[in-house]
């Protein structure tokens, strides 16, 4: 967001962090589809999500959001949303499926977000957080885990039998689970989810995706290949 950097533009512009499980959702959905983007490294830390310029683009002044033409859009739900429809691609096959996947999408925002990345979020960068948290967060993240192993019991994808914005939204924390001291051993069924859709075409872990910089993201230039499923632990960042 600093004045004077300059990067070759693409259709799409995500603004983001990189530590963000939100604005990975949106940059691998982009990823999944070969979709290059333009990326606008956002420093919360500096402040940056403060400056007017930032807000004539997210009106909450929070990342991720997303430049499409005249359209500026923030939530990652929307965004996802917003893709799946633009790109035709990743929002199910019929009427009964989007309504399903719209479902996961709340499901991810009322659970996910407020167990397992507020416990990230306590563990990296509240070194003072009360055990009492930690315990509180640590529980709710453990039933949000166990109903998505449910879930996942007999079939390959939350909705339908190929990848949608459903598990783009409900795995994008999931990837930083060992930040929040959980071992994904503990729900089988989402291990092996995150293997599916690891190997699917684009696929990159979320510190291979999301730069530190502003840049050009070309989705074509790395494989699906990966060294670890999970993503290691960076130097700060927001949850």
């Amino acid at each position: 967001m600093r004045e004077g950097r300059i990067v070759e533009e693409a259709p799409f512009t995500l603004y983001g962090h990189y530590e963000s499980g939100n604005v990975y959702k949106a940059a691998l959905c982009l990823a999944l589809a070969g979709r290059d983007f333009s990326y606008r490294h956002v420093d919360i830390f500096a402040g940056e999500q403060r400056v007017p310029e930032f807000q004539n683009v997210s009106r909450f002044r929070e990342v991720p959001a997303l430049v499409h033409g005249p359209r500026r859009l923030v939530q990652s739900g929307v965004i996802l949303s917003y893709l799946a429809k633009t790109l035709g691609t990743f929002g199910g096959h019929d009427e009964e499926a989007c309504w399903r996947i719209q479902e996961w999408l709340f499901w991810d925002n009322h659970r996910m977000l407020p167990s397992l990345a507020l416990l990230r979020y306590q563990l990296r960068w509240v070194p003072d957080c009360e055990d009492a948290v930690i315990a509180f967060c640590r529980v709710r993240a453990e039933a949000a885990l166990a109903k998505l192993d449910q879930a996942l019991q007999g079939q390959d994808f939350l909705v339908g039998e190929t990848v949608t914005i459903a598990d783009i939204a409900c795995s994008g924390y999931v990837w930083f689970i060992d930040q929040a001291n959980l071992d994904i051993a503990s729900w089988p069924a989402v291990a092996a989810w995150l293997d599916r859709i690891s190997a699917l075409s684009g696929w990159r872990s979320p510190y291979e995706l999301l730069p530190r910089r502003d840049a050009l993201v070309n989705v074509g230039a790395a494989g699906a290949g990966h060294s670890s499923l999970m993503a290691s632990s960076s130097a700060s960042g927001p949850k």
